[in-house]
């Protein structure tokens, strides 16, 4: 995978016939609705996203208190872009 913006991805994806994407899972890293825009004019859609399990967000992680901040994360943050994308 390299490293592009997402309006290059999104252009270069859909060129070649995709119509959905898969987006990095840090909602905090995007502008959702310069984003859901983006797909809308490329009559692409986004079906999911992959979310790195790391520091913070690791749910295999032995404290209690560092796996209810990913569950935080996802039902807090992620699930309020399904709207938008």
């Amino acid at each position: 995978m390299r490293a592009e913006s997402i309006e290059t991805t999104i252009g270069r994806i859909s060129a070649l016939g995709y119509e959905k994407i898969e987006i990095q899972g840090t909602p905090e890293a995007y502008d959702t609705k310069y984003v859901g825009q983006l797909l809308k004019d490329h009559n692409m859609t986004c079906w999911g996203s992959v979310t790195l399990m790391l520091e913070d967000r690791n749910l295999l992680a032995k404290k209690y208190g560092t796996c209810s901040i990913i569950i935080d994360y996802w039902f807090g943050r992620f699930v309020s872009l399904l709207p938008v994308l």
